[in-house]
C-alpha cells in the first residue's frame, strides 16, 4: 500500500471540493470590494502585500495546480492568481470613496511590481451599494444593556463564583462571556461603570451595579438567547438582592422585557430578510 506523506495529505485535503468553497467564500462580494490580479507566469510571494488601507483586508491566491488557498510568502508556493478584498462595512461605516481610490492604487501599484494585470469591480455600484448596506446596518445594530443594580454592593469574590458556576469565564476584555461551542459571546456581564474585571479587583472591591449585555446582530439562536440571558439576570437579581432596571433606572417589567424581545423578533426579521443570519459569519465581520 502506498505510504501518503504529510505534504500531500494536505494538499489532498486543500483539493477537496468543500475546502476549495470555503477558501473562495472567504471573499464575499456582497460585503467585499475584491480586485483580481492575474500573473503573466505562475509568481512566488518573497513577502506578503501589506496595504494602508482603514478597512479590513483579505487575500487568497490560485497556485499553479489550480487550487485556492489562503495567500502566504512560502518558499516553491506559486501562484497564478491573487484575489486581494477590501471589507466595505464595519461598525466604523462604510468605505469613503477616497478609501476605495487608495485601495485600488495600492493594489494596481503591487500589480504592476509583479508583472501582473489587475480588473477591480465598478467604483461607484460598490460605493452605493456599501452606503446602503451601512444604512441597513445601522438599523439593526441594537445593544441590549439589562443593569442589575443590589441594595448593596456585591463583593468580587461572590460574583466571581457566581459567574464562574452559571457558565461565564472571564475574558481579556475585563468581561465575564457565556460563550457558544464555538467560542462566539451569546452574553456578557460588566461592572456598571465599564471597569474591566481582573482576578485582582475581583478579590478586594466590591461593585454597586452590574450590566448583561446582549449584543443582538453577533448573537446565533436569536430570541432564544435572550431569553436565557434574561433568566440569569433574574438569578443574578435573586441571588444579590437587586433589583433589573434600563439605562435611565425604571424597574425592567415583564411588559418591558416582552417590548424588548418583539423588537428583537423585528430586527431578527429583517437581518432575515436581508440574507444576513444573526452571528454568521457576514454578521461577525459586520458588526465588529
Amino acid at each position: 500500500m502506498p505510504v501518503i506523506d504529510e505534504e500531500d495529505e494536505a494538499e489532498l485535503a486543500m483539493d477537496s471540493a468543500d475546502h476549495q468553497a470555503l477558501v473562495v467564500a472567504m471573499l464575499d462580494p456582497s460585503l467585499d470590494f475584491i480586485a483580481e490580479v492575474v500573473f503573466h507566469e505562475p509568481h512566488e510571494l518573497a513577502a506578503m502585500p501589506r496595504f494602508n488601507v482603514g478597512k479590513r483586508t483579505q487575500l487568497i491566491g490560485r497556485t499553479e495546480r489550480g487550487l485556492w488557498k489562503v495567500a502566504e510568502a512560502l518558499p516553491g508556493t506559486r501562484y497564478k492568481q491573487i484575489n486581494v478584498s477590501m471589507q466595505m462595512v464595519d461598525r466604523s461605516g462604510a468605505v469613503t470613496e477616497q478609501e476605495l481610490a487608495a485601495f485600488c492604487q495600492q493594489v494596481s501599484r503591487f500589480a504592476e511590481d509583479h508583472d501582473a494585470a489587475v480588473s477591480f469591480p465598478q467604483r461607484q455600484q460598490k460605493l452605493v451599494a456599501a452606503r446602503e448596506l451601512d444604512r441597513f446596518c445601522a438599523d439593526v445594530d441594537v445593544l441590549i444593556g439589562i443593569n442589575i443594580v443590589p441594595r448593596s454592593a456585591i463583593e468580587g469574590a461572590r460574583l466571581r463564583s457566581f459567574a464562574e458556576a452559571a457558565g461565564l469565564q472571564l475574558e481579556p476584555d475585563g468581561a465575564f462571556h457565556y460563550l457558544a461551542d464555538s467560542g462566539n459571546t451569546l452574553y456578557s456581564l460588566v461592572a456598571a461603570d465599564q471597569m474591566p474585571f481582573t482576578f485582582h479587583t475581583l478579590l478586594d472591591k466590591s461593585f454597586p451595579a452590574l450590566t448583561l449585555l446582549f449584543d443582538v446582530p453577533r448573537v446565533a439562536g436569536g430570541v432564544d438567547v435572550f431569553d436565557r440571558a434574561v433568566h440569569f439576570a433574574r438569578q443574578l437579581a435573586q441571588e444579590f438582592d437587586a433589583q433589573l432596571v434600563d439605562d435611565n433606572r425604571r424597574v425592567l417589567s415583564e411588559t418591558g422585557l416582552a417590548r424588548i424581545r418583539d423588537q428583537l423578533l423585528h430586527i431578527y426579521g429583517s437581518m432575515d430578510d436581508r440574507g444576513i443570519a444573526p452571528g454568521s459569519v457576514a454578521a461577525l465581520r459586520l458588526f465588529a
